[in-house]
């Protein structure tokens, strides 16, 4: 039994490192109990509490000695994750829908290099949220945007059936001409070989232009 105990215990580390991997990062912390409360639910039986605080401290000194690059925030409410590089769920959900849309691709090919990708090293809440919004996207052709930002606030928006304020162009003639500020409903965005095309509804009206041609996108 003695022994058993001495092997569970080597697993803890192991288990705890896992955890970190799948729900942490530098954005998203979490602290000692919400730690002990994920193993007992993923590892012990029917819920069943398996690290004590004293062994948890101890497995997570053993995870820093071994090199791995668990970090603890200072302070009265300590929180852990992993320090680690990762995608943002912005940037992932972008090349996500990048892959998808490729005209280089067929559907079989862009579903397996999606799939490839939101298996790497991010954490579970950040997949689950690319997943959702990515359902969302036409896939046409390639896109062509550099405003990965604006993108996710329409595409959060649209999920919503939410709303955003912004400014979009009335005309090119003779420069730029751009609207006063709108608070228009997000309904759409699909990809063009031109670019990443958005369908808005303004005022009942229902406008559909390119997402390079919307800015001072804000949620609303």
């Amino acid at each position: 039994m003695e022994q058993k105990t001495r092997g569970r215990s080597k697993e803890i580390a192991l288990e705890l490192l896992m955890i970190l991997e799948e729900y942490t990062d530098r954005d998203h912390r979490l602290s000692k109990n919400d730690l002990i409360e994920l193993h007992s639910w993923q590892y012990g039986n029917d819920g069943e509490e398996v690290i004590q605080a004293k062994t948890f401290y101890t497995k997570i000194d053993e995870l820093t000695s071994a090199g791995f690059p668990v970090k603890r925030t200072k302070g009265k409410w300590t929180k852990y994750y992993l320090d680690d590089v990762r995608l943002t769920k912005e940037e992932l959900l972008f090349l996500v829908c990048m892959i998808k849309s490729s005209p280089d691709l067929g559907r079989e090919e862009s579903k397996e290099l999606a799939g490839k990708l939101l298996s790497m090293r991010v954490h579970k809440q950040a997949t689950e949220s690319v997943n959702k919004y990515a359902s969302m996207v036409h896939e046409n052709h390639n896109p062509v945007s550099r405003q990965i930002r604006n993108f996710n606030v329409l595409l959060e928006a649209i999920g919503k059936a939410g709303k955003v304020s912004c400014k979009y162009v009335l005309s090119r003639e003779g420069g730029y001409q751009f609207s006063d500020t709108q608070i228009v409903y997000p309904r759409a965005i699909e990809f063009t070989r031109d670019g990443a095309c958005v369908t808005l509804e303004d005022n009942g009206r229902i406008k559909r232009m390119f997402l390079c041609d919307i800015i001072n996108i804000e949620p609303e």
